[in-house]
């Protein structure tokens, strides 16, 4: 799945370290490589997908079905963000506050909380 680097580490700098990325993506130091040419130089079947309708399309093929190895990158929208996750909430006084697991972002009210939890 391409996202044109590591989403993740990519999206929580920008919500806590927005003036400074760092090694997200080729635009703040992060070398990736061509993973179709990588695979084709090794003579597996490779391709690009970068539509939903390419997509169905593929993996619909007999070519998907067959047995060999393949690789299919995926480019995805590198704005995309992760939901739901775990996510800090930055607090007033500047520290982080890092909720439990069941706790997510977008984050629910308390009182939703409990009432979908399990004791």
């Amino acid at each position: 799945l391409g996202n044109k680097g590591y989403h993740s580490i990519r999206q929580t700098q920008k919500n806590y370290f927005p003036d400074n990325p760092c090694g997200t993506s080729e635009n703040d130091g992060l070398g990736l490589p061509d993973f179709v040419k990588l695979g084709k130089s090794f003579g597996i079947k490779s391709q690009t997908i970068s539509s939903l309708k390419k997509l169905d399309l593929v993996l619909s093929s007999r070519e998907f079905k067959d047995a060999s190895p393949q690789i299919y990158f995926i480019s995805l929208n590198e704005e995309q963000n992760f939901e739901p996750k775990l996510q800090s909430r930055k607090l007033n006084d500047g520290s982080l506050l890092t909720p439990e697991l069941h706790d997510m972002f977008p984050f629910l009210s308390k009182e939703e909380i409990k009432t979908n939890l399990i004791i």
